[in-house]
C-alpha cells in the first residue's frame, strides 16, 4: 500500500548444563546437650556435594516496522526470552539450620531449576512531528512461566538420629511414667554409659554433660526449604512517552509506564501467595538544556509503591512506599578532551 515495511526475523537456540557443588561439613552424630538443645558433631572433615540440572530453549524473535507515513511509524514485536535463576537459588549444599527435640529445619538450593521463560508481545506507535522531537504510545504483554518459590520438603540429612527419639527414651520414659526431661537424661546417664560422656553434676544433684545419638536412635526429620519453579504470571502496560526541543536547546522529556498483573497480592491474608515483586508504576519527568557545549538536566523520577518480598515473619509483606527523587546534573566542554561537571 505505498508504505515501507520492514521486517526482522531470528532465533537462538541454547543448551544448558548446570553443575552445583559445595563442601559441607561431615556431620557424624548428634549430642543432647541440655534439656531442649542439641549440638551437631563434626568428624573434622568436609565432603563434597555435587547437583546437576540441564534444560533446552528455543527462542523466535520478529520484528515488524511499518512506515505509515514520514512522521508516523508502527511497530510490532513478538519475541521470547530467558532469565536464568539466581546463584544463591541453584548452590549445591544444604545448610542445616537449627535442630531441636521436636523440629530440626535446613535449606538447599537446587540446580535443576529451570530459567524464567518469557513470552513477549510489544506494539508502538510513533509520532515524530519535529526534528528530535517526537510523541509514542506503546502496550506490552508478558506471559512469564517458571517463577522460582519457595516450598519446605521433610527428609532426612546426613543420617543424623534424634537422642530424644529411640529405645532409650523411650525406656526412660517409660520407667519415669513420663517424667520431665532433666529425670530423662539423669536416667540415660545412670542406665546407658557407654553412650554418653558426663561433665560433671551441677547444684541439685543432677548431672551434666553429652548424650550422644546411637544407631539405633530414630532418624531426625529435617524441614528443609528449597526453591522451586512455581506458577505462571501474565503482566500487561502500557507506555506513553513524549519529546520536544525548542530551537534555543532547551527540552523536555516525559514518560509514564502503568502495569498490572494476574497474580495480585492481598496483604491482608497471612497466607502464602503467590506475587511478583517489583511492579509498579513509573513516571519520569526531564528537563534539559543542550547548546553550545553547556548541558544541563534535570529530573524527577517517581515510583509507586512495590511488593518487595512476601515471605517476612510468619508470611507477613514488606512493602517499599511510593518514593520521588530529584537529581540534577550540568556540565561544560572547554574542548573534545576537557569537560567539568557537577551533579546534585
Amino acid at each position: 500500500a505505498g508504505m515501507y515495511l520492514d521486517v526482522n526475523v531470528g532465533f537462538r537456540y541454547e543448551e544448558t548444563e548446570v553443575n552445583a557443588s559445595a563442601m559441607v561439613p561431615a556431620y557424624s552424630g548428634v549430642d543432647w546437650v541440655s534439656n531442649n538443645e542439641f549440638a551437631l558433631t563434626q568428624n573434622g572433615e568436609s565432603s563434597y556435594t555435587d547437583f546437576s540440572g540441564s534444560y533446552d530453549n528455543f527462542l523466535p524473535n520478529i520484528d515488524f516496522s511499518l512506515e505509515i507515513s514520514e512522521d508516523l511509524v508502527a511497530r510490532a514485536s513478538y519475541g521470547e526470552t530467558i532469565s536464568r535463576p539466581t546463584y544463591n537459588h541453584i548452590r549445591g549444599g544444604v545448610g542445616i539450620g537449627e535442630v531441636r527435640q521436636t523440629f530440626a529445619t535446613a535449606s538447599s538450593g537446587d540446580p535443576g531449576l529451570l530459567p524464567h521463560e518469557s513470552a513477549n508481545i510489544d506494539l508502538s506507535l510513533e509520532y515524530y512531528y519535529d526534528e528530535a522531537s517526537y510523541v509514542s504510545v506503546g502496550y506490552f504483554h508478558k506471559t512469564v512461566e517458571n517463577f522460582v518459590g519457595t516450598r519446605t520438603v521433610e527428609g532426612n540429612l546426613f543420617d543424623l538420629r534424634n537422642p530424644t527419639s529411640g529405645p532409650r527414651f523411650n525406656e526412660a520414659s517409660a520407667a519415669l511414667e513420663g517424667g520431665d526431661n532433666t529425670a530423662i537424661r539423669q536416667y540415660i546417664f545412670d542406665n546407658f554409659p557407654e553412650s554418653t560422656t558426663p561433665t560433671g553434676v551441677d547444684a541439685g544433684g543432677t548431672t551434666t554433660g553429652l548424650i550422644h545419638s546411637t544407631d539405633q536412635d530414630d532418624l531426625i526429620t529435617f524441614d528443609i526449604t528449597q526453591p522451586f519453579n512455581e506458577r505462571d504470571a501474565k503482566i500487561d502496560g502500557v507506555e506513553i512517552a513524549m519529546q520536544h526541543v525548542f530551537a534555543s536547546g532547551f527540552g523536555v522529556q516525559a514518560n509514564l509506564t502503568f502495569v498490572d498483573s494476574d497474580a495480585e497480592y492481598d496483604p491482608s491474608v497471612f497466607d502464602e501467595q503467590f506475587a511478583l515483586p517489583g511492579l509498579s508504576d513509573t513516571a519520569n519527568l526531564v528537563a534539559f538544556y543542550d547548546k553550545d557545549g553547556l548541558q544541563v538536566r534535570i529530573a524527577w523520577n517517581w515510583r509507586d509503591e512495590f511488593l518487595v518480598s512476601t515471605n517476612n515473619n510468619l508470611n507477613n509483606p514488606r512493602i517499599n512506599e511510593a518514593y520521588s527523587q530529584i537529581d540534577i546534573n550540568a556540565s561544560y566542554s572547554f574542548s573534545d578532551n576537557l569537560s567539568v561537571f557537577v551533579e546534585a
